[in-house]
């Protein structure tokens, strides 16, 4: 499968739940958040980036047009380049169609 067809796929379940709040998907979201930036300090400061990471990640999978890497880089200070900001978010796209994936009783 395609990376761009994951990104869409998350980005349509990303945007359902800001609206429904439906399990499991919430939970899947939230376990996707965790492990993005997990290289990152276990200090409160360092913390707040990782939450602003996963933030920007998940408005970025909504609508990259509107919420580009440049603006989100500004908008949440953003201590990372656009190449390591790509890895998490494909990081944590994949990680988050996996558990989708992996949990839905409709396969081929």
């Amino acid at each position: 499968m395609r990376i761009k067809t994951v990104y869409r796929f998350c980005g349509c379940i990303i945007e359902t739940d800001e609206y429904l709040q439906a399990e499991p998907y919430h939970t899947y979201i939230k376990k996707a958040g965790e492990i993005v930036g997990i290289t990152y300090a276990t200090n409160i400061t360092a913390q707040e980036e990782r939450d602003n990471l996963v933030k920007a990640i998940k408005y970025n999978l909504i609508n990259r047009k509107e919420y580009p890497f440049e603006f989100l880089l500004r908008k949440y200070k953003l201590p990372l380049s656009h190449t390591t900001f790509d890895k998490e978010k494909r990081l944590y796209s994949l990680y988050l169609f996996d558990l989708i994936y992996s949990n839905t009783s409709v396969r081929k």
